[in-house]
């Protein structure tokens, strides 16, 4: 019997899937208000993230069990450039264990 359409998992599945290739380069899509990283020869299994004001981003690399959330006091005055994301996306993937 299939999955029933309201499940979660499925919904899931359905919103992260990769609708429209966005930079062919770093092979990223989009999916239903997520940005999918698609498997490549680099990464094995499908990841997904959002970012909201610019600033802040929820990562989630199910093949890795890691979750990744990053925030900025925008009440304040703050300098982030998106580069940023991946020097701190880079220093979290060295820091983690195999």
């Amino acid at each position: 019997m299939g999955r029933p359409t309201n499940c979660s998992e499925h919904w899931i599945e359905q919103s992260t899937k990769p609708y429209s290739l966005t930079n062919k380069f770093y092979g990223i899509a989009y999916g239903m208000l997520w940005n999918v990283l698609i498997p490549n020869e680099n990464r094995q299994t499908k990841s997904f993230y959002h970012t909201g004001t610019g600033v802040h981003m929820l990562g989630i690399y199910p093949g890795s069990n890691l979750v990744l959330i990053h925030r900025v006091n925008t009440e304040r005055h703050y300098t982030f450039n998106k580069g940023d994301f991946y020097k701190i996306i880079a220093m979290v993937w060295d820091s983690k264990e195999d």
